[in-house]
């Protein structure tokens, strides 16, 4: 009798170990579809921000060549005394490297143009 005890039971032990197998495996199948959908929002979030901090940098390009050539166009102000006074302005942060370092401002910037006159 114990050899047939043997035979059921294990087969029954088999079945259970096969069943919590197939548990762990759609457990762990549906955190990974989770944590996919996570990575996939987090991207498209970082994608549009990163689109939106380049809008944000052509508009600076834009406002800053448009205000140089103003300026020196117009007689205001001499190339070399721009230059001067930007490496001035770059040297204030301690290092002469072509940045200004500052905190962090996290603001949008809209550029507002007079009408023009008729």
């Amino acid at each position: 009798m114990d050899f047939l005890e043997d035979i059921l039971l294990g087969g029954l032990e088999h079945s259970l170990a096969i069943a919590n197998q197939k548990n762990t495996t759609q457990k762990l199948a549906q955190a990974n579809t989770e944590i996919q959908r996570i990575s996939a929002v987090k991207q498209a979030q970082q994608t549009k921000r990163i689109s939106e901090l380049e809008n944000q940098c052509a508009q600076l390009h834009l406002a800053i060549t448009a205000l140089t050539r103003y300026l020196t166009d117009h007689g205001l102000i001499q190339e070399s005394e721009l230059r001067a006074f930007i490496e001035q302005i770059d040297a204030s942060d301690g290092t002469l490297d072509g940045k200004l370092t500052f905190p962090e401002v996290r603001t949008k910037i809209k550029l507002i143009f007079p009408p023009k006159p008729q």
